[in-house]
């Protein structure tokens, strides 16, 4: 349904935001989640030019409008203040669409639900292997997912869970 892209820098702004809130993590734990997202990368954007073109507040966002722009991509999920305080007008001029996880989300199930409802499945299994219990809508409110999350509730309460614990 869609291409997921990252930039080395993104990826190094979220590996720190991790560091900063676990500072005690293990150096393990660092590299699983830096393999992890590599894994579900598809491709990653080299070229691109901070040019002075990104008109938001926090010029450290500037690397994504930048690689965001020079790489053709049609639309950012971030849930970053820099791209929600812009004004309308500025959102319109940017050559992307700049949208929140949740909405973006609830797009996809509205797409795809049956494609939504495998990646439940698999989340469900994955999580209760790992921990013997799981509540995937409470961990996509803390992910700042809460309509989202809401469309998982009802699609955990039509979904076959025999698989559980098989």
């Amino acid at each position: 349904m869609f291409t997921v892209s990252t930039t080395v820098d993104i990826l190094a702004e979220t590996i720190a935001r991790y560091r900063d809130s676990n500072p005690s993590a293990a150096g393990e734990q660092i590299t699983l989640i830096h393999d992890r997202i590599l894994a579900s990368v598809d491709e990653r954007i080299d070229r691109y030019t901070v040019d002075g073109s990104w008109s938001g507040t926090d010029e450290e966002d500037a690397h994504v409008h930048a690689a965001a722009k020079d790489g053709g991509i049609d639309t950012v999920l971030t849930c970053d203040k820099g791209w929600e305080n812009l004004a309308p007008e500025e959102l319109d001029l940017l050559p992307y669409e700049a949208q929140h996880p949740d909405h973006f989300f609830c797009l996809v199930d509205t797409s795809s639900p049956s494609a939504v409802r495998t990646v439940i499945a698999s989340q469900l299994k994955y999580w209760f292997d790992r921990n013997g219990e799981v509540d995937l809508p409470a961990r996509l409110r803390a992910a700042q997912c809460p309509e989202f999350a809401d469309r998982v509730r009802i699609h955990l309460q039509t979904l076959d869970c025999s698989f559980l614990g098989a």
